[in-house]
């Protein structure tokens, strides 16, 4: 039984561990992919699409007071963006590698810590199933002893009782000196 139960523990850590590691690594990408997209939005000023064409023509309508120069900037979707530099590329690439490392290290990080806590999860089942095996055989000998001492009482107790007949038996009966009724004493007289 507790051989069974410690191939269990050991089963439950390696499944913890893999599940741990699987998620960690999901949770890398799915940080990559919101990262990306609350880039975007805080890139743009935290307006939508729609929010930043309404705004050009909303522009577009209204004159604008200038100077002379009727200048009406036009909405980011409609410009042309440079073309990023290999220098910016290069940047880039260096941050996400800096950030995949840090990534890989609290990976590493909690891996070991989730293996030392499968282990001392397992340790603490061990002694688990120690301590109650202890137990059981602690119980079945308290019982035994039990039974025993009750056996003992109760020999003791008809070793008695035995003995108590056996000197009744061996004492010779002495009669009983009874008077005589009070018939019989008138019956005797009359005789």
């Amino acid at each position: 039984m507790s051989g069974d139960r410690i191939n269990e523990a050991g089963r439950c850590s390696s499944l913890l561990v893999t599940v741990s590691c699987h998620l960690l690594i999901w949770g890398y990408s799915w940080a990559r992919h919101a990262g990306g997209f609350y880039g975007d939005v805080v890139g743009n000023g935290g307006l939508s699409e729609a929010d930043r064409c309404l705004k050009w023509s909303l522009a577009q309508e209204s004159p604008a007071e200038t100077d002379g120069e009727d200048f009406v900037e036009m909405p980011p979707s409609r410009s042309r963006k440079r073309p990023k530099t290999a220098e910016q590329h290069q940047r880039e690439e260096l941050r996400y590698y800096h950030k995949i490392l840090c990534l890989h290290r609290e990976i590493r990080a909690t891996v070991y810590t989730n293996a030392a806590m499968v282990d001392e999860v397992s340790r603490l089942t061990l002694a688990i199933v120690r301590a109650e095996a202890e137990n059981k055989s602690i119980i079945q000998r308290l019982r035994n002893h039990e039974r025993n001492r009750i056996r003992r009482i109760k020999n003791h107790h008809n070793r008695e009782d035995v003995a108590a007949a056996a000197a009744a038996q061996a004492t010779p009966k002495t009669p009983i000196s009874v008077p005589p009724s009070p018939i019989a004493a008138v019956e005797n007289a009359s005789s």
